[in-house]
């Protein structure tokens, strides 16, 4: 995890697309939180399976950066899909689609 420098006061919990996307072999998730928070993200495959826990952690206000390499939870690579990427910032969650291309 990175964290990325604040260049301007955040007013709420906010999640940039993904970069690349489409992807292989991986891809950054940033995100900004206003305030010092918990932070959890996770994957989960189109069907809402649980692929891997990203992120359950104390973070500081400000923006921050998380790879996903593209594998699950047992560091196995995951097949070419859709997967979506969970963000949760004390009570505010949002979620985005991210492909993995072989």
């Amino acid at each position: 995890m990175e964290k990325v420098p604040l260049s301007s006061i955040l007013e709420e919990f906010t999640v940039l697309p993904a970069y690349p996307n489409p992807f292989n072999p991986s891809t950054t998730i940033t995100y900004g939180i206003n305030e010092d928070s918990k932070v959890t993200i996770d994957i989960y495959d189109i069907t809402g399976q649980l692929i891997n826990k990203l992120l359950n952690s104390y973070q500081e206000q400000g923006w921050h950066s998380v790879e996903w390499n593209g594998t699950d939870s047992n560091n196995n690579q995951v097949p070419a899909g859709i997967y979506l990427s969970k963000i949760t910032s004390n009570n505010d969650t949002k979620t985005t689609k991210l492909m993995l291309l072989k």
